[in-house]
Protein backbone atom coordinates (compact mmCIF):
# COMPACT_ATOMS: atom_id res chain seq x y z
CA UNK A 1 0.00 0.00 0.00
CA UNK A 2 0.98 3.44 -0.78
CA UNK A 3 0.70 6.39 1.20
CA UNK A 4 0.22 9.98 -0.71
CA UNK A 5 0.98 12.95 1.21
CA UNK A 6 -1.29 16.45 -0.04
CA UNK A 7 -0.65 19.57 1.12
CA UNK A 8 -3.16 22.21 2.46
CA UNK A 9 -3.41 25.76 2.45
CA UNK A 10 -5.15 27.25 4.79
CA UNK A 11 -4.72 30.96 3.63
CA UNK A 12 -5.55 31.49 -0.39
CA UNK A 13 -2.80 32.60 -2.68
CA UNK A 14 -3.53 36.64 -2.82
CA UNK A 15 -3.41 36.73 1.37
CA UNK A 16 0.33 35.13 0.66
CA UNK A 17 1.03 37.15 -2.08
CA UNK A 18 0.14 40.44 -0.24
CA UNK A 19 1.95 39.05 2.85
CA UNK A 20 4.72 38.94 1.06
CA UNK A 21 4.45 42.57 -0.30
CA UNK A 22 3.97 43.62 3.01
CA UNK A 23 6.80 41.80 4.84
CA UNK A 24 9.38 42.89 1.65
CA UNK A 25 8.42 46.70 2.32
CA UNK A 26 8.58 46.32 6.01
CA UNK A 27 12.15 44.91 5.58
CA UNK A 28 13.34 47.38 3.06
CA UNK A 29 12.28 50.17 5.58
CA UNK A 30 14.00 48.76 8.56
CA UNK A 31 17.06 48.01 6.30
CA UNK A 32 16.96 51.66 4.49
CA UNK A 33 16.95 53.53 8.27
CA UNK A 34 19.20 51.19 10.25
CA UNK A 35 16.39 49.83 12.19
CA UNK A 36 18.00 46.17 12.53
CA UNK A 37 20.72 45.66 14.29
CA UNK A 38 23.65 42.95 12.80
CA UNK A 39 23.03 40.72 15.45
CA UNK A 40 19.61 40.25 14.35
CA UNK A 41 19.30 36.95 12.50
CA UNK A 42 15.49 35.88 12.24
CA UNK A 43 13.51 37.52 9.02
CA UNK A 44 16.73 38.75 7.41
CA UNK A 45 18.33 37.03 4.39
CA UNK A 46 21.32 34.96 4.67
CA UNK A 47 21.21 34.72 8.57
CA UNK A 48 19.41 32.06 10.29
CA UNK A 49 19.66 30.19 14.21
CA UNK A 50 22.53 28.25 12.61
CA UNK A 51 24.76 31.25 11.57
CA UNK A 52 23.46 32.29 15.38
CA UNK A 53 24.92 29.64 16.70
CA UNK A 54 27.98 29.97 15.06
CA UNK A 55 28.52 33.32 15.81
CA UNK A 56 28.42 32.91 19.28
CA UNK A 57 30.41 29.62 19.28
CA UNK A 58 33.23 32.04 17.63
CA UNK A 59 32.87 34.69 20.39
CA UNK A 60 32.62 31.97 23.38
CA UNK A 61 36.12 30.60 22.03
CA UNK A 62 37.53 33.75 21.49
CA UNK A 63 36.99 34.59 25.19
CA UNK A 64 38.02 31.29 26.32
CA UNK A 65 41.03 31.41 24.62
CA UNK A 66 42.09 35.27 25.93
CA UNK A 67 41.42 33.97 29.26
CA UNK A 68 38.60 35.55 29.61
CA UNK A 69 35.62 35.09 32.03
CA UNK A 70 32.12 34.13 29.95
CA UNK A 71 28.40 33.75 31.85
CA UNK A 72 25.60 31.93 29.44
CA UNK A 73 22.25 32.21 29.97
CA UNK A 74 19.97 29.56 28.18
CA UNK A 75 16.70 30.72 27.13
CA UNK A 76 13.96 28.36 25.88
CA UNK A 77 11.21 29.81 25.16
CA UNK A 78 8.32 27.54 22.78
Amino acid sequence: MQLKTMAVSLTSVVSKVMERIVKDNVVQHLNEYNVIKGSQREFTRGRSCLTNLLEFFRRYYHRVDEGKPVDIIDQDIC
